[in-house]
């Protein structure tokens, strides 16, 4: 069996991946695909689990194109405290989709920016497509 691993990235982030395996050769999956190397392709929707839905739901919710909020304000969106990686490693606010915290904002269409850990803030801005 052969596995085509698919990376689709925007101005240099990662924001999917997926892998198609397949008992056919390189050309019959690179024609299965072709709809994805086209203007005509349809983004497939990123899963956000259970522990990160009240924050998807929010950021969802918002109607303007850029917000700064406390890491307080995300916890009471979250309900429960932030794990202490967040407060420690910039990383932890990276908008990586292999990040479950991540897929929180980036999956209703926001992103991170501008984090200050000695001040718990940062900045989000909505993507535009």
């Amino acid at each position: 069996m052969k596995t085509l691993t698919v990376t689709v990235s925007e101005n240099g982030q990662q924001i999917a991946q997926f892998e198609i395996a397949s008992e056919s050769n390189v050309a019959d999956i690179w024609k299965a695909i072709e709809p994805l190397r086209t203007d005509k392709a349809v983004p497939v929707p990123i899963k956000v689990g259970r522990k990160y839905s009240r924050l998807a739901q929010a950021f969802s919710q918002l109607t303007d194109t850029d917000t700064q909020l406390s890491f307080t304000q995300i916890e009471d969106w979250l309900g429960e405290r932030l794990p202490s990686s967040a407060r420690e490693h910039r990383a932890w606010w990276a908008n990586d989709p292999s990040h479950a915290q991540a897929r929180a904002w980036m999956t209703p269409g926001w992103r991170s920016q501008d984090v200050d850990l000695a001040s718990e803030t940062l900045r989000f801005r909505r993507h535009q497509e």
